[in-house]
C-alpha cells in the first residue's frame, strides 16, 4: 500500500513539472498572456495526474489475493427411496417386520388345583380321648410294686394310679405313646408328669430288677 502511494506521489509531481514546462514554452513561445499559458499548464498536470497513476503504478500493484475457495463438502449419503425393498435399508428391522407369526392353536388351560387331603387326626391323641390305658382289677399274688421308687410318683399319685389298676412297673412299662398322652391329659393337678419325669423308662429299669438313683434313695428311706 505504501508503494501504491509513493507511486501516485510520483505521478502528481510529474504531471505537476510538465504543467509547469509547459506553461513556460506557452510563455515564452507565444504571445498569450501568462494567465493563459498557466492555466494550461495546470489543465495538463490535471490531466497527467489522473491518468499516470493507471498507467504506471497499475503494473507494479500487487495482485490483489483472491478469496479461498471454499473446501468441497462431503457428498451426503444416498436416502433410500420408498421404493427401495426394506430389506436393503435394515435387515435386522425387516427381518421382524417380515417374521411370522403363528398364532397359538390352543389356549393354555390352567391345570386345577389338585384338592388336598383332608387332615387325619393325631392316632395318639385320638387313642387318648378313648380311655384310660388298660389296668388290673387288683393287684397280683405278691402284692403291688412301691411305685413311689419312680420319680415324680409320690403316695398322692400312687392312690390315683391304684384307682386307674395299674400296680405294677411292667404295666407303666408298657404304656403306648397313646396310654401316657391320656394319663398326661387326665391326672388332676399333675398333667404332663408323665412325660417330664419318664415313667415309662424308670418302669423298665424297674420291671428288670434294676434300680435307680431315685429307686435307692427310696430304698434307702431318704425320700419317704
Amino acid at each position: 500500500m505504501s508503494d501504491m502511494t509513493s507511486c501516485r506521489k510520483m505521478c502528481w509531481i510529474i504531471a505537476a513539472a510538465a504543467g509547469v514546462v509547459l506553461w513556460l514554452i506557452l510563455a515564452m513561445s507565444t504571445s498569450w498572456s501568462w494567465i493563459a499559458c498557466l492555466l494550461l499548464g495546470v489543465v495538463l498536470a490535471v490531466i497527467l495526474g489522473i491518468l499516470l497513476p493507471g498507467v504506471i503504478c497499475e503494473d507494479d500493484a500487487p495482485a490483489i489475493a483472491a478469496p479461498p475457495v471454499a473446501e468441497a463438502l462431503p457428498e451426503p449419503e444416498p436416502v433410500a427411496s420408498p421404493t427401495e425393498s426394506p430389506e436393503a435399508a435394515d435387515p435386522i428391522e425387516a427381518e421382524v417386520t417380515h417374521e411370522s407369526v403363528e398364532p397359538d392353536s390352543e389356549p393354555e388351560v390352567e391345570p386345577e388345583p389338585e384338592s388336598l387331603p383332608e387332615p387325619q387326626e393325631d392316632p395318639v391323641a385320638q387313642t387318648a380321648m378313648e380311655g384310660p390305658p388298660q389296668g388290673m382289677d387288683q393287684a397280683r399274688d405278691g402284692g403291688a410294686d412301691d411305685l413311689k421308687k419312680i420319680k415324680g410318683i409320690g403316695p398322692k399319685l400312687e392312690e390315683m394310679l391304684h384307682a386307674h389298676g395299674i400296680f405294677h412297673f411292667d404295666q407303666i412299662a408298657g404304656w403306648e405313646p397313646s396310654d401316657v398322652a391320656w394319663m398326661d391329659d387326665n391326672l388332676k393337678g399333675f398333667k404332663g408328669r408323665v412325660t417330664r419325669d419318664d415313667w415309662v423308662g424308670q418302669a423298665e429299669t424297674l420291671a428288670e430288677g434294676g434300680a435307680t438313683k431315685f429307686s435307692r434313695k427310696v430304698d434307702d428311706g431318704d425320700v419317704y
